[in-house]
């Protein structure tokens, strides 16, 4: 099981590379999500990154041809229609997908997708689209076999509301870059995890 997983986007993380360095052994999954136009930088972030992440699952966001170049584990994907395209390129490497209600979710899974992040679910200054709440949430975790991980606005305080959902792990952003002690806060969310 890997309940933690933490997407670096350098639009919000100040210095993503530091925050890798803290976290490349702590955290379950690392996602480095980029929406910029200058793809020479995503590249040579995301070449730097991989040096530095070894065991923890490497997954670029979207960008297929990046995650091929940097030897990245998998590729996450906002739409579900990817999904093949992505298969014929990476393989067996993981693939997940971004879902928001449970009908995508159930066109993720059957396309072939290796996990989906469903959110957001709290409303959070990183996600563009408005929260979907708890009882989509469990609505989505149900509606699919593969793991379904929560995001959007989640935290220390408010994971406790997540659990019952019956999620596999939560997606999280800013709850990692504002902590002041980045692998603390990794520890206690997967402690939530424990059953």
């Amino acid at each position: 099981m890997n309940p933690v997983y933490v997407i670096i986007d350098p639009n919000f993380c100040k210095d993503p590379i530091g925050l890798v360095r803290k976290i490349a052994d702590n955290a379950d999954v690392i996602q480095l999500r980029w929406f910029g136009e200058e793809r020479k930088s995503f590249l040579d972030l995301a070449g730097k990154m991989r040096e530095i992440i070894e065991e923890t699952p490497f997954i670029i966001n979207s960008e297929i041809d990046i995650a091929t170049a940097v030897n990245a584990d998998g590729v996450h994907l906002e739409k579900s229609l990817d999904v093949k395209k992505a298969k014929k390129v990476l393989g067996e490497k993981i693939i997940g997908v971004s879902v928001s209600n449970p009908n995508n979710a159930r066109k993720a899974e059957k396309r072939g997708a290796s996990y989906i992040i469903a959110g957001a679910v709290y409303p959070t200054r990183t996600a563009k689209f408005p929260p979907i709440g708890i009882m989509n949430l469990i609505r989505i975790v149900h509606s699919v076999d593969i793991p379904v991980y929560a995001a959007g606005g989640i935290n220390t305080a408010n994971i406790k509301e997540i659990i019952p959902t019956g999620v596999d792990g939560v997606a999280v952003m800013s709850s990692i870059y504002r902590s002041s002690n980045p692998e603390k806060t990794i520890d206690e969310l997967r402690g939530c995890f424990v059953r």
